[in-house]
């Protein structure tokens, strides 16, 4: 049993340094690990950093393309819109001459049947002539407009302008009614008119 023990206490006594020795080397090895593992995880970071600022710039590419795609067919639908717009816009002054035309007809037939009456219709023919004029004016003038907007529909046109020119239109048919107006006038003053004519 003395000797149990003996062989205990050398046991302990020579185990210790061993002991010893390895803990201080463990206790200098952890700072460096850490150190190490700390410069790992900074590179991974700093990798890390640079793959997502890669990825930033492709998603902010890709918004910008795809906004720009977006606006771009914006453009062509405003486009297509104004020119059909435009388009309704141009049948309806084109109705309004083709109308003025039939109504110059019927006056000229209705001129031709008074004079065949030996009334005298002079200033009415005068009128006839001057609303004639303003009928073809009008009718350049909305030719020439219809041709001008839509080129101007693919340019950077403002809705002022196209307004402008519509308007400018319109009032050249209103200046037309009117001299139409003035004709129908000039013939229902004259005796033996009877037959209806009108400008609606």
């Amino acid at each position: 049993m003395k000797k149990i023990i003996l062989l205990l206490a050398a046991f302990l006594i020579l185990g210790t340094p061993v002991f010893a020795l390895e803990t201080s080397t463990t206790t200098q090895a952890i700072p460096q690990k850490r150190e190490e593992i700390k410069q790992r995880i900074e590179e991974k970071r700093m990798e890390l950093q640079s793959q997502i600022q890669e990825k930033r710039e492709e998603v902010k590419k890709q918004i910008l393309e795809k906004k720009s795609d977006v606006k771009t067919r914006l453009q062509i639908l405003a486009q297509d819109r104004v020119s059909k717009i435009l388009l309704q816009i141009f049948e309806r002054f084109e109705a309004v001459l083709v109308k003025f035309d039939g109504i110059v007809l019927r006056i000229e037939t209705r001129i031709t049947k008074l004079n065949e009456q030996d009334i005298s219709t002079t200033e009415s023919q005068e009128l006839l002539i001057l609303a004639k004029k303003q009928i073809e004016d009008s009718n350049a003038l909305i030719a020439a407009s219809k041709i001008e907007l839509k080129a101007a529909v693919t340019t950077e046109t403002s809705r002022e302008d196209i307004r402008n020119t519509i308007e400018i239109c319109k009032t050249s048919l209103k200046k037309s009614q009117d001299a139409l107006i003035a004709v129908i006038a000039s013939l229902k003053s004259v005796e033996g008119s009877d037959e209806e004519l009108s400008v609606e």
